[in-house]
């Protein structure tokens, strides 16, 4: 089976706004990736470290430097160094890693039960700001 980025990365594409909304189900209950308003193209791969040397060319995002527009997308689902200013430009190196917080943030959204809108708001804010998952989480069910 194919993972879900392989097809998307394998082209340079940051799809930058994963989210629920973003995530439909297809023929075969295969998952499918939507809304590509705010993806850009890169030439970094997901798998090399980023260096001065490489570059980067966007729709319309990034700069000669290669670096990446940032403060775009869903701020609960988007990854740290998506949403912090970088340089004077608003402009910052990443690559298709964030993709996989913002699939990360899903997946936890799926296995925590939130008892309000707020709560959920809230943890997920500390756990991309303190990379703590919250303490029921390492609590053991009865039921299990």
């Amino acid at each position: 089976r194919r993972v879900l980025f392989r097809s998307i990365h394998s082209k340079g594409i940051i799809h930058r706004d994963l989210k629920p909304a973003n995530i439909f189900i297809g023929e075969g209950d295969t998952p499918k990736i939507g809304d590509f308003g705010l993806s850009t193209v890169t030439t970094d791969s997901i798998f090399e470290e980023h260096s001065s040397t490489s570059s980067s060319t966007s729709t319309g995002t990034s700069n000669a430097a290669g670096a990446l527009t940032t403060d775009i997308g869903t701020p609960i689902y988007t990854a740290p160094e998506v949403l912090n200013a970088g340089n004077a430009y608003g402009k910052r190196f990443y690559n298709q890693k964030v993709d996989l917080y913002s699939l990360g943030i899903i997946l936890f959204e799926m296995m925590y039960r939130f008892s309000t809108g707020m709560e959920r708001l809230v943890l997920i804010t500390k756990l991309r700001d303190t990379d703590t998952l919250p303490a029921r989480m390492y609590e053991v069910s009865k039921d299990a």
